[in-house]
């Protein structure tokens, strides 16, 4: 039998806190784009490649309009 403890790696997409993947968490990126800012580097998972970009968002919308 393969037993497979451990608990899955989530992105914290919710970047403007206000429990939902929205607008403010898009600004947020925006604000930071093309740079090295780990609190929006969200993508690729699990945890981002150095630099706010495409990847981030495409992570972000995965989780768009998403409470939390």
């Amino acid at each position: 039998m393969d037993v497979k403890l451990g608990a899955p790696i989530l992105p914290v997409v919710d970047v403007f806190p206000d429990f939902a993947a929205e607008m403010g968490d898009f600004s947020k990126l925006a604000q930071y784009w093309g740079q090295d800012e780990p609190s929006v580097d969200i993508g690729p998972m699990p945890w981002g490649d150095g630099v706010v970009d495409i990847q981030d968002v495409v992570v972000l919308l995965e989780y768009w309009l998403s409470r939390y």
